[in-house]
């Protein structure tokens, strides 16, 4: 620190935020993120979570969803696709089956074959995945009471 007069102390200013009027939607957004984040192991990326929950919300809507379904999904703001030839990374974590990437998967999803064609799989919530959708859900649900 220079010499010279001591610093003065002062009430901090409070200074109005462009994003003021966003807060409670913010804060909403925060606390299901904290939630993903405190649930999931450090090496799920957000396109990992965003694939699960887009899983979780078309099979809650009476939705079969296959893999190559993800591909449709669209690019990022940067032209890539959200998924690409690295798609099985996306959603292998949680798996109910171990594979080679992720020998202790969650669990929260597992494959079954479409009865109305063999070689189509579905993905499907496992009783551990529908808990964490409904936990994220219930946080959802809380923040829109608190904030």
């Amino acid at each position: 620190m220079a010499r010279g007069k001591p610093l003065e102390r002062t009430a901090p200013v409070v200074r109005k935020s462009a994003l003021a009027n966003d807060v409670t939607a913010l804060a909403q957004i925060v606390r299901v993120f904290e939630q993903l984040a405190k649930a999931m192991p450090t090496r799920v990326s957000i396109r990992q979570a965003y694939a699960f929950l887009h899983i979780a919300e078309r099979t809650a809507g009476g939705h079969d969803i296959i893999v190559s379904d993800l591909k449709a999904l669209g690019d990022d703001a940067w032209g890539a696709p959200l998924f690409d030839a690295s798609i099985g990374r996306s959603y292998q974590l949680f798996m109910d089956e171990p594979s080679r990437d992720y020998p202790e998967p969650l669990g929260w999803l597992r494959l079954e074959t479409d009865p109305a064609d063999k070689r189509r799989k579905l993905l499907r919530m496992t009783a551990a995945g529908e808990a964490m959708a409904k936990k994220l859900v219930k946080i959802r649900d809380e923040s829109q009471h608190t904030s």
